[in-house]
Order: structure tokens, then sequence, then C-alpha cells
């Protein structure tokens, strides 16, 4: 089994993710369904994180730039309107990105 350290950047990402359901379904006037997204979005986060423990490899290899500097180093799950951005060295999972989906990720820096 596998250890799983979020990087400081993917905690940040985290709480804007969370943010983003609410902001949006709030915008439409339905402040319950933003609440629901973001719990829905973190019980779905929990579930592929239980996942990479015990098959970190399951996932794709990340083919998009900047990630892809790194010789398959990157591989990503997306989840709702978000791309969950992780790499594997020894025994630990980091969870490096959580991006959303229309991100230019070019503009970021990975971790």
């Amino acid at each position: 089994m596998y250890n799983l350290r979020l990087i400081a950047s993917a905690r940040l990402d985290m709480a804007k993710a969370l943010q983003s359901y609410r902001d949006y379904f709030e915008k439409l006037g339905d402040v319950r369904k933003g609440e629901k997204w973001a719990d829905d979005f973190q019980t779905q986060f929990r579930a592929h994180l239980n996942e990479l423990k015990n098959n970190p490899f399951k996932y794709h290899i990340c083919t998009l730039y900047p990630f892809d500097k790194d010789n398959e180093k990157y591989r990503y799950f997306t989840i709702k309107w978000h791309a969950v951005f992780y790499f594997v060295e020894n025994d630990t999972v980091y969870i490096a990105r959580i991006l959303s989906a229309k991100t230019d990720f070019s503009a970021f820096f990975y971790f």
C-alpha cells in the first residue's frame, strides 16, 4: 500500500475547487446545490485517493504541457470540472495540483 501526500499547492487548489462549485451555483441562486457539489467533489476525491493507495498507476499518464516535460512522471484523473495531477516516488503518491479542466495548464508551475 502506498502513502499519500498533498503538496501545498494542491491544498490551495482544493480550497479553490470547492469554492468554485459554491460560487457558480450561488450565482444561479442555488446555494444548496453548490454545497452538494462541493461535498460530492470531496467524497469522490477521497474515493480516488483510496484507489491510489492500492494502485497508483491506474490512471493515465499526463501528456499535457507542462506536465509532460518529466517523461511520464505525472498522471491525472478527473472529478467533475477538475483534473487532479499526481506523481509517484518510491512508496508515496504526491498530489501535485487540482485544476479546473478549463485551465490553460501551460500557465501553471506544476509543483
